[in-house]
């Protein structure tokens, strides 16, 4: 029985990747073990409701009056002045959450990040803290997926999601981002070599957050766009969408970030493409753990950053069709 008790976690203002390897699952242990009969509350960015569901009874999303005003995510935070800080505001507006709760709970307990639980010592951990799981993506957002699939494709070819990053710091692309052009000629190539549909995830990039190509962006001939299905990743179900997506499609196809854990967390085929530097941070133990020890998993990682950008088009191709047919 629940005690009359609330804990609430955030604010999250952090990066995507960290949240849901992480944080999420650093928060979902404390809940289990040590508030296991408490309420709960989890604020973070709107759409991910998802990451979790299964131990909170409640989610508020990040109003987008403060987040706005985030320019640099970074680990746990944001990138101010060379630190990881979460802004005063943020925490403000969690204090505000907690008064809007005193006449009913007879105690309330705030679980914000911690910087130091997300040090590198503590990231490149081969098993960190915390409890991970598979997630399965809500039936109603996943029917709306699926028909919306069947709607667009008028035949049964396989289909790859593709995530196209891209991510500029500064004005500038960053070292692990590949430009329009590149992106467009693998993706055109796919079709062509291994006669399959794709679906671009369609995440926003600004300032220095993270995001993808869309179609519009990329050089492709109009009579590929009826094999290409762009799926915004916006609103109050984002992260249920991508559930969804990696879910209903043979496999998956992700640029240098850290949004390529998951499908770790899916246990669906994905391959990666990396920088030689990062390569390892996607081969830890508790990565393997969540997918059958990388059994459908390919990280491509053999350049460096300073010739990431210029990884040979038609390699790429290759690799990726090779894991393909293995899958």
């Amino acid at each position: 029985m629940k005690e009359n008790k609330l804990i609430i976690f955030g604010p999250w203002v952090g990066e995507f990747s960290y949240e849901f390897c992480w944080w999420v699952p650093q928060i979902r242990e404390i809940k289990n073990k040590l508030y296991p009969n408490y309420y709960s509350l989890a604020v973070s960015f709107e759409g991910r409701k998802g990451f979790y569901k299964d131990f909170v009874d409640g989610f508020i999303p990040l109003p987008d009056s403060l987040t706005k005003t985030l320019k640099f995510p970074s680990c746990a935070a944001e990138f101010v002045n060379g630190q990881h800080l979460i802004p005063p505001i943020f925490y403000d507006l969690v204090t505000q959450i907690k008064k809007g709760y005193e006449n009913e709970f007879d105690e309330i307990i705030i679980h914000s990040p911690i910087q130091e639980e997300f040090s590198l010592e503590k990231i490149y951990n081969n098993n960190p803290k915390g409890e991970r799981i598979h997630y399965t993506p809500d039936i109603n957002i996943e029917n709306k997926i699926k028909n919306l699939i069947n709607d667009y494709f008028p035949n049964d070819k396989d289909i790859v999601t593709i995530m196209a990053r891209n991510r500029n710091r500064f004005q500038n692309l960053d070292q692990q981002t590949l430009n329009s052009e590149k992106w467009g000629e693998v993706i055109k190539s796919i079709i062509d070599n291994i006669n399959v549909n794709v679906i671009l995830l369609g995440i926003e990039s600004k300032h220095s957050k993270g995001g993808s190509y869309f179609l519009k962006n990329l050089n492709i001939p109009l009579e590929y766009q009826k094999n290409i299905l762009t799926i915004p990743l916006n609103g109050e179900d984002s992260a249920e969408k991508q559930f969804s997506i990696l879910k209903n499609t043979k496999c998956s196809f992700y640029g240098g970030s850290g949004a390529g854990h998951l499908p770790f967390f899916m246990n669906t085929p994905v391959f990666i493409h990396q920088t030689k530097e990062n390569g390892f941070r996607l081969k830890f133990d508790w990565q393997k753990k969540l997918t059958n020890n990388h059994k459908n998993v390919k990280i491509f990682d053999k350049y460096p950053k300073y010739q990431f950008q210029d990884t040979p088009t038609q390699e790429l191709i290759n690799e990726f069709i090779e894991f393909y047919k293995k899958i």
